[in-house]
């Protein structure tokens, strides 16, 4: 029983971390198109800003 539980727990931890990288994909290449940037060079730029944001507010159910 406590296997399942964290078997499931573990899928959706997973899970959270793929939506996260999805989302942040999605935003480097709006950034990037946006300024003209490499993708390199637009996640050199913003990656402070992420480091100052809480992980919780990347979820939400809009897109970009």
């Amino acid at each position: 029983m406590e296997r399942g539980v964290a078997k499931e727990i573990r899928e959706e931890r997973r899970g959270e971390q793929e939506y996260a990288e999805e989302k942040m994909l999605l935003l480097l290449r709006a950034v990037s198109r946006r300024h003209n940037l490499s993708l390199s060079t637009a996640a050199q730029t913003i990656e402070p800003v992420f480091r100052k944001i809480p992980h919780v507010l990347f979820r939400t159910d809009t897109t970009i």
